[in-house]
């Protein structure tokens, strides 16, 4: 494993795991309310609160996944760009679910996990990969299929909390809508560097 990518993982890991006594919840939790009140930071810290161990250790796996999945897209990144592209995402995500849901509270790196999926993917696509054409294609149709129909009751029961698919669509487009920005920016900067030479 790339040595960035086991940094990477150990921080989330510690992190999710640090913020998961309950005192830290009402604290740290995105809630619509505290936010328009001026607790800003809950936009952010709201992707790492977990409704119990089950949530954190699934999650946790799923973020497992998606590296192995893409192994040789999270090494071509240093540590510092995947902690910024997190960032990024999580603000996102966290605002977005303000203006694009009627959510009261959300807790959780699902949705931040189906960014990275979604930004991964098409990335992999990018590079002419059938592969990533078949993840973005798959992850499009069961993010749709979920929103419209539901996720699983029997997940919903074991992690004791609403299951976000609001927050799984809206990272899924906003990683999709990242890995499109970052291709088309590079692209347009290799083309002036050409035209320079």
């Amino acid at each position: 494993m790339h040595k960035s990518s086991s940094f990477f993982l150990l921080f989330f890991g510690i992190l999710c795991l640090g913020l998961q006594f309950e005192s830290l919840h009402s604290v740290f939790i995105w809630n619509r309310s505290h936010i328009f009140f001026g607790q800003w930071w809950r936009i952010l810290t709201g992707h790492f609160i977990h409704s119990n161990y089950f949530h954190l250790g699934m999650n946790l796996l799923g973020l497992l996944v998606i590296h192995r999945l893409f192994k040789e897209e999270f090494s071509s990144l240093f540590v510092s760009s995947l902690f910024v592209l997190v960032f990024l995402m999580s603000i996102a995500i966290g605002i977005c679910l303000i203006f694009f849901t009627s959510m009261t509270t959300y807790f959780g790196l699902s949705g931040l996990l189906h960014g990275l999926f979604g930004y991964f993917s098409l990335k992999k696509t990018f590079r002419n990969c059938l592969e990533g054409l078949f993840l973005v294609s798959f992850s499009v149709i069961k993010g749709i299929l979920e929103y419209i129909y539901g996720a699983s009751e029997l997940i919903s029961r074991i992690i004791g909390a609403h299951i976000a698919v609001e927050a799984h669509l809206l990272g899924l487009s906003l990683g999709l809508i990242f890995s499109s920005i970052e291709f088309f920016a590079k692209n347009k900067h290799l083309s002036i560097s050409k035209e320079k030479e």
